[in-house]
């Protein structure tokens, strides 16, 4: 499905961007929180919490996660201008489906600009 969809494309894409996010480590990140519970607050109800970080946390990697991550990713999106499509993989067992977000969507785990 995937090289059918693409193939179709006039302009190819500009740019990919692999996910800012997979360069958390997800055990280091939950021992983090743990151990630094002022450092953050969840937001949310149920499975639908986010994890907002503080401004100044004392935790390194949070504050790591929160700057070169999190306002990373919101500034490499603000300088390019804003998303034009997002095109989203999800797979738990290395599949990958294709998932299409609108424009002013929230930020999702991959930017392919067109």
């Amino acid at each position: 499905m995937k090289l059918e969809l693409f193939s179709l494309l006039k302009n190819k894409f500009t740019e990919t961007c692999v996910p800012y996010g997979s360069l958390i480590e997800q055990m280091r990140l939950t021992a983090e929180l743990k151990a630094n519970p002022k450092d953050w607050e969840a937001l949310g109800t149920d499975k639908g919490k986010s994890i907002v970080i503080r401004d100044d946390p004392k935790s390194g990697y949070l504050g790591w996660v929160k700057k070169d991550i999190l306002q990373g990713y919101a500034r490499k999106v603000r300088k390019a201008g804003g998303i034009d499509l997002q095109i989203i993989g999800v797979g738990g067992r290395g599949r990958s489906n294709c998932r299409f977000k609108s424009p002013g969507d929230c930020a999702c785990p991959i930017l392919e600009r067109v």
